[in-house]
């Protein structure tokens, strides 16, 4: 009896602890630069919900057209995708450094993003593909690779 109390705890525990690595919250509650990337890419569309996650990214922002966008701690955007739709040449072109954009253009014409990340050691795009194709960049937007995913 001791033994399946002292398991139901634990389950609640973890369960308690799971629910609570993400929390809604309001857009000014985002770092101020999370707030102008919103307002300069995406002014024009509607916030789903805003949340507060645990670790990195901090935060993820949806909004209403399945875009969804995640920020590091200090605000600066980590992620943008949208996964049944290509995300538009004007926001790649806001997000991505021109030689990557020459890259996709002059090699994957035909087939458009639907999600870009970048880090530390560069950019990463994800091409709406079957099988997915991902395309790795330095910081600079020089291509690393591009094969199949």
């Amino acid at each position: 009896m001791k033994l399946t109390t002292y398991i139901l705890i634990i389950i609640a525990l973890v369960i308690t602890t799971a629910c609570e690595r993400i929390v809604l919250i309001e857009l000014d509650e985002l770092p101020a630069v999370s707030q102008r990337f919103i307002e300069n890419n995406f002014s024009d569309t509607k916030i789903n919900t805003v949340e507060k996650l645990r670790g990195e990214p901090r935060y993820r922002v949806r909004l209403i057209n399945d875009i969804m966008i995640w920020f590091y701690k200090d605000g600066d955007w980590q992620k943008v995708e949208r996964p049944n739709e290509v995300l538009s040449l004007h926001l790649l072109n806001n997000l991505l450094p021109s030689n990557i954009i020459a890259y996709l253009i002059g090699n994957h014409s035909d087939t458009g993003a639907i999600s870009v990340w970048k880090s530390s050691h560069g950019y990463n795009i994800i091409l709406n593909t079957r099988p997915d194709i991902i395309i790795k960049f330095d910081n600079n937007g020089y291509i690393i690779s591009d094969s199949e995913y």
